[in-house]
């Protein structure tokens, strides 16, 4: 399916642009901000998991102390270590690509609409 193409080659294309910084520079936060390019990526895929799974009524496929740490309203300030890019990627890919076998298999039926 198209859309599900498109996730994947977004995640691919997010994944080249930053493969070639440092730790330090995906976990720098810029003066003025609040978050950082690794907490941007963790926030791609736990926005993915609570709109798309939790509020159909599925069970996410991350845990939810993931999605928790990266949920909107967060802040990577408080981390006491930085988030290592090798630990993060294989969960980018792998959610966009079990998303879509789910959605095959029916898993998204009830949905509770949500207004941003």
């Amino acid at each position: 399916m198209f859309i599900f193409e498109v996730l994947l080659q977004l995640r691919n294309n997010t994944l080249n642009r930053v493969e070639t910084l440092s730790t330090e520079q995906l976990n720098r936060i810029p003066e003025g901000h609040n978050n950082n390019i690794i907490w941007h990526i963790g926030h791609m895929m736990a926005s993915q998991q609570s709109l798309c799974y939790s509020r159909s009524g599925a069970t996410p496929n991350l845990p939810m102390e993931f999605i928790d740490k990266y949920r909107k309203g967060t802040h990577p300030k408080g981390w006491d270590k930085p988030v290592l890019l090798e630990d993060i990627k294989p969960l980018f890919l792998s959610t966009a690509e079990v998303f879509e076998k789910d959605y095959k298999a029916g898993k998204f039926n009830a949905y509770e609409s949500y207004t941003t």
